[in-house]
């Protein structure tokens, strides 16, 4: 403690070294400089360079405090020293030379980082996560509110798909935006591995009384449909794509004449709500269709619950849209 000029006392933090040589099994005594000499050699050796040197001389221990709780645990007593190296390795790719906030570092084990290494991240996206959230920080919304609706979600996809093997250089050097951009990209490829639609049904077809329930997989599907309601169902291409919405074109059985045009979506895992139903010409429709409608949505919930490959794009789809809270309008 010091005193101020005012008679105010002021603290002095003064960063510890005591963690990171016992983590090397360098001494079980007090630390001494020709510790920290020994362990700068070491270090070295293991690819920390001067950048990574300085963030410990300067933070000291602290430094690691916010891997305590996941990654020490998941590696095991007596792996601390390989963690930390593989941090400060991480700390100084990104040469930044303050430290990230310690809620971006305590989310990194809900990221699904592929065997818990931290060696995997790639330097330019903790750095883009970094800045992101270093700006959250200071808007309406705060780092956790960013960290909780953006971060982890975009991570997790970034780690489950393979995009942190496959995305270049120059596209994670553009920062957090560019990042997003990628993901929304990727859309359309993950909808190819379930066949020729432009987007996954839920269910193809549903029949209950007299009506049947057709889900439209296309932008060409939603055009027709929209020229026969007259209203602009048309126009909802990119929603189906990229928000978890369906449409379907519902029918009668036996004359196949269309009597609505129904918009499903899902507000949560495995469940699903009528975000609209109209007739033609945006007409109400009968109060009988909309009893069908409801064991149609119980199909829904269960095949969204129980069919894994499904579930995961749908994941996918609430991560992109997180936060929004759009409505389709099917107005002429």
């Amino acid at each position: 403690m010091i005193e101020h000029g005012r008679g105010e006392r002021l603290q002095i933090i003064v960063a510890e070294h005591e963690a990171l040589p016992k983590w090397f099994q360098m001494t079980d005594g007090p630390i001494g400089n020709h510790h920290l000499n020994a362990l700068k050699t070491i270090l070295t050796q293991l690819g920390v360079n001067s950048r990574g040197w300085r963030l410990y001389l300067d933070y000291g221990d602290a430094l690691f405090a916010p891997l305590a709780a996941h990654w020490f645990a998941r590696h095991g007593k007596g792996r601390e020293g390989a963690v930390v190296t593989h941090w400060l390795r991480l700390l100084q790719s990104c040469e930044m030379d303050v430290l990230p906030p310690p809620e971006l570092v305590a989310s990194m084990s809900q990221w699904r980082v592929p065997g818990d290494q931290l060696d995997v991240v790639p330097p330019l996206f903790l750095r883009a996560a970094w800045k992101s959230c270093s700006a959250a920080q200071y808007s309406g919304d705060g780092i956790d509110e960013f960290i909780e609706a953006e971060l982890i979600p975009l991570a997790q996809w970034f780690f489950d798909s393979g995009a942190y093997k496959s995305t270049e250089a120059g596209r994670l050097k553009v920062g957090w935006d560019s990042l997003k951009r990628l993901r929304r990209e990727s859309i359309p490829i993950e909808a190819r591995k379930f066949g020729s639609d432009e987007w996954p049904p839920i269910l193809r077809k549903f029949e209950s009384g007299p009506y049947r329930m057709l889900a439209l997989t296309s932008e060409s599907q939603l055009l027709e449909e929209g020229v026969q309601m007259q209203h602009c169902v048309g126009t909802y291409g990119d929603r189906c794509r990229f928000e978890p919405l369906r449409i379907f074109s519902v029918r009668y059985k036996k004359t196949g004449l269309r009597v609505a045009t129904l918009a499903i979506k899902e507000t949560q895992p495995g469940a699903w709500i009528v975000d609209q139903i109209k007739g033609p010409e945006n007409s109400d429709v009968d109060f009988t269709l909309c009893r069908e409608v409801d064991a149609l949505l119980q199909i829904a919930n269960r095949i969204s619950r129980e069919d894994l490959q499904l579930r995961g794009f749908l994941d996918l789809i609430h991560s992109l849209s997180a936060g929004e809270k759009n409505r389709v309008h099917f107005d002429r």
